[in-house]
């Protein structure tokens, strides 16, 4: 079913609300369970258009308890995910990401080491 917003959303309705299917919007794609709001709640994954991707147990749209997500770049951060405030997905990548560049960095000059002797 089309939306004036532009959203599309298919699958398994119950009293006029999706509660399980796909839910499509300009940025993203959505497929899993819903609640009763048509919000994003229970198991589901989360495809972004820059590539990204979140797949994991949902809690009132937002990313809560087991799940897994994959940047674009590739890095890959798997675990626990809270709702106490906006930052803790960030937060948890921002780490992950610095980790793997520093570990990038430290493999470049042992690299140019080994060349340069």
């Amino acid at each position: 079913m089309s939306f004036a917003d532009g959203s599309v959303k298919e699958g398994e309705w119950v009293n006029g609300f999706l509660v399980k299917g796909t839910v499509k919007v300009k940025h993203m794609s959505y497929v899993g369970d819903l609640n009763k709001d048509g919000v994003f709640h229970g198991q589901g994954k989360a495809s972004y258009d820059d590539g990204s991707v979140y797949e994991g147990e949902w809690r009132n749209g937002t990313y809560n308890g087991r799940g897994k997500v994959k940047a674009k770049q590739g890095d890959i951060y798997e675990g626990l995910f809270k709702v106490y405030n906006s930052l803790s997905l960030s937060l948890s990548l921002s780490l992950s990401l610095s980790l793997s560049v520093s570990l990038c960095l430290s493999f470049v000059c042992l690299f140019l080491f080994i060349v340069i002797c």
